[in-house]
């Protein structure tokens, strides 16, 4: 069968294609929950989608060859003019069925007008773990590792091999540009542990340690375990090979729970290193059309750059439900003027804000999108008071069986910070 597919454009994607301009105004300020899109008076507003990408596939072709457009990983970078020209935004999302066992199809899609229009690149580099060194230039590490017995001449196709190796080495895949994320060229390189793990993934984001070092969170199985755990891992060769050097949280024994999986970091104003984690989401039709099911989100810091972690705990505040902190894929940014964000969703698409940059207080939960989702979304700073916020409409789990051509695609919308944010107390 063939996936009916056709993209904005075929040269640039033009991001400011206005879909719609959503439906209620935010709650008035005093509300946990506001709905986007429109002007708040608490200070944040959401302003109206646009698309990316978009086009049509067809849910029952499951073969692998069907182009998805789901689960889109976005960072920004400083563009060669420096500080005061509009930010690069890169995106990337999969167009392959959401399993390890499929192999990798990627589409990468670049802005140089902070995320106004999107032209695509010949490469599709992953975007899910970047950052852009001192010199300027950019490092992409592939989410996908591989054991020495699968190495292959392009272990980006190669299928993940299932749990029960044991391994204290694996091999990555990393990309290197020069030229702003205009092109790339991509490495092979390794993570390694003390212990042996039967499977390791990079997720969501690099950074700098304060020792120069680049710092990863990953997540995986440790042999034997069957419930995901949550790692730092540290490069002295900018990228190319990784060690494993700290369990940032794992499952309390006992727990019904995918276990504490994909992890994003960012510093805190105070210095610490701030992670939130995933700890149930299912994959069902239900979910990603609004139905609330899975664990709540966690979250623990570092006070000593990641060689030991305070115990995880709940993303729960005075009238914030723990409902409303379920999740996949979190994904924690710190603005240029000090704010934390926090993007999420699963179901629908929502954003969180610590004003104190810390992580230890949360206000103002908003509801940037409702409507079928993975959950999977992205948000990247524009200015001092602006992001961009990345979702998609559906991945292939969201679609039922025999439901046929189905609308999917990837959507924009910008987050504008600004007045004073009313804190929710850390529960």
């Amino acid at each position: 069968m063939v996936a009916y597919v056709k993209l904005v454009s075929t040269a640039v994607l033009t991001g400011l294609l206005v879909v719609a301009t959503a439906g209620a105004a935010l709650l008035a300020s005093g509300s946990t929950t506001s709905t986007a899109a429109g002007a708040s008076t608490s200070g944040i507003s959401v302003g109206p989608e646009r698309m990316v990408v978009s086009g049509w596939v067809n849910a029952n072709h499951l073969t692998g060859k069907a182009a998805f457009m789901q689960l889109p990983y976005a960072e920004s970078v400083i563009s060669a003019a420096g500080g005061r020209a509009p930010r690069v935004v890169l995106v990337s999302y999969s167009q392959h069925f959401d399993s390890r066992y499929y192999p990798e199809r990627l589409r990468t899609v670049r802005s140089v007008d902070g995320g106004k229009t999107f032209t695509p690149l010949a490469t599709g580099v992953p975007i899910s773990s970047m950052t852009q060194l001192a010199d300027g230039s950019l490092v992409a590490v592939n989410f996908r590792t591989s054991t020495p017995l699968l190495t292959g001449p392009d272990m980006r196709t190669t299928a993940a091999k299932p749990p029960g190796g044991g391994f204290k080495q694996f091999q990555s895949t990393f990309w290197r540009s020069h030229d702003y994320g205009a092109t790339w060229v991509q490495g092979h390189g390794t993570i390694s542990a003390g212990q042996a793990y039967d499977e390791v993934f990079f997720h969501r984001g690099i950074m700098a340690g304060r020792d120069g070092s680049l710092l990863a969170t990953t997540h995986g199985y440790l042999h034997g375990e069957r419930k995901y755990r949550s790692m730092l891992a540290r490069s002295t060769d900018g990228g190319a090979s990784w060690r494993i050097v700290s369990t940032i949280a794992k499952s309390p024994a006992g727990w019904r729970i995918e276990g504490r999986s994909e992890p994003t970091m960012a510093r805190a104003t105070n210095g610490d290193l701030v992670v939130v984690m995933r700890q149930s989401a299912p994959i069902t039709p239900n979910v990603c059309n609004g139905s609330r099911q899975g664990a709540g989100l966690v979250i623990s810091r570092s006070r000593n750059e990641g060689a030991t972690w305070t115990p995880a705990r709940s993303l729960v505040g005075a009238g914030l439900d723990v409902r409303d902190v379920s999740s996949a894929d979190p994904h924690l940014t710190r603005m240029p003027g000090g704010e934390l964000i926090l993007s999420y969703g699963r179901p629908g698409n929502k954003i969180l804000i610590s004003p104190d940059g810390n992580g230890t207080t949360w206000s103002n939960l908003i509801v940037t999108k409702a409507g079928t989702s993975s959950g999977y979304t992205s948000l990247v700073a524009l200015t001092n008071t602006t992001a961009l916020q990345v979702g998609d409409d559906g991945s292939n789990w969201c679609f039922r069986a025999g439901s046929g051509r189905n609308r999917v695609g990837i959507w924009a919308k910008t987050i504008v910070l600004g007045g004073r944010h009313a804190a929710i107390a850390p529960g």
